[in-house]
């Protein structure tokens, strides 16, 4: 059979520059976004991972580019803290709304979002230590599926660790916006694969210094509230993690041996929560209810 599809980690390299004088902030080569999109649906993913990948559009307004602006600034912030500067947040916010093309009030939102952020954990009890650092790490043989397979790697952009100065622990925070950061949504990131992702790479990265996985909950309109809360425990989830991850890429394989590299050839998911998520509908909708051409 053919070896696994796995883009380049260097394609994805941190430092990598998006343009405004940021780190990268997307996705990793082989992160749960790699694996869970080939669960979700094959076409799409043979459209975005696939050796006849088809990049999607960069997000252009709506929540999901006011989201990466305020990620944009949340990063330039950190880095800042670590000396390691760019631009301010604010600056760094604002130019990535300008080039993601959000409205006027989506600018100002972003912006506000930032100094409440700011403000909220000025003092805080945490220092940072790595601000979008790709990690990567292996799941093998001994952790269960994937028959057959060797080592399968696993990566993960991590949006920010934090140290604990009274008890030296490392907790990984990954940032989310939205305009009603209530915590109501806990319950769906604890089932999240990326969550579980994290939770593997902070224990393999630090050990029994490893804190936990926290959620940066950033309310992008008024009141622009911010609080940081601890993800819902999954152990069950978490434990069958990196066999699940060792089936998907040995259902990766086996499908590309039998269907081949075109998209088009892939099945697709053809239901509507899939077609539509909660941003908007799929980067490929178009093509997919189109033809081939």
């Amino acid at each position: 059979m053919t070896r696994i599809h796995l883009p380049s980690l260097e394609a994805a390299d941190p430092a990598e520059d998006l343009g405004f004088g940021l780190p990268e902030t997307g996705v990793t080569p082989y992160g749960w976004s790699y694996y869970g999109t080939f669960r979700r649906c094959h076409r799409l993913w043979a459209f975005r991972y696939g050796p006849g990948a088809h990049p999607p559009p960069p997000p252009r307004g709506g929540p999901r580019g006011l989201g990466t602006a305020v990620h944009a600034g949340l990063a330039a912030h950190y880095l800042g803290v670590l000396g390691r500067p760019t631009m301010s947040a604010y600056d760094a916010a604002d130019e990535a709304a300008a080039r993601l093309r959000l409205t006027p009030r989506q600018r100002l939102r972003a912006l506000d979002a930032m100094s409440a952020y700011i403000t909220t954990f000025t003092g805080e009890a945490y220092d940072p230590v790595e601000v979008e650092e790709i990690h990567e790490i292996e799941f093998g043989p001994e952790e269960g599926g994937g028959p057959g397979l060797g080592p399968v790697p696993f990566t993960g952009r991590v949006d920010l660790v934090l140290r604990a100065r009274a008890s030296g622990l490392f907790f990984v925070v990954d940032h989310k916006t939205g305009v009603r950061p209530d915590g109501k949504a806990l319950d769906a990131y604890a089932a999240h694969g990326q969550m579980h992702g994290l939770v593997h790479v902070g224990r393999r990265t630090w050990g029994r210094k490893f804190g936990g996985v926290l959620i940066n909950l950033v309310q992008s309109d008024e009141p622009y509230r911010c609080t940081r809360i601890p993800v819902p425990p999954a152990p069950r989830l978490v434990t069958v993690f990196p066999r699940t991850i060792r089936n998907t890429a040995l259902e990766i394989q086996w499908w590309l041996d039998a269907v081949g590299p075109d998209p088009f050839d892939h099945d697709p998911l053809s239901q509507e929560n899939g077609c539509r998520h909660v941003y908007d509908f799929c980067d490929y909708y178009g093509p997919c209810l189109g033809s081939r051409r």
